[in-house]
């Protein structure tokens, strides 16, 4: 390999290093999201639980 050829490679290796630390920064973010989203989604299946208990006694108590 030529010098030219070794400095071309090692930018395009360091080009794609930054792009691949930008897309782990992404994917962090959306796992975090993602936990969110099920910590929320968990939350309110256990409050529609807890409501659909509470009405069927309601009705069986009427």
């Amino acid at each position: 390999m030529t010098r030219k050829q070794y400095e071309d490679r090692m930018f395009y290796l360091l080009m794609r290093m930054a792009e691949c630390q930008r897309i782990l920064k992404q994917a962090e973010k959306a796992r975090e999201e993602l936990e969110q989203y099920r910590a929320e989604l968990e939350q309110l299946a256990r409050e529609y639980a807890e409501n659909s208990t509470v009405a069927a006694r309601l009705k069986v108590v009427k």
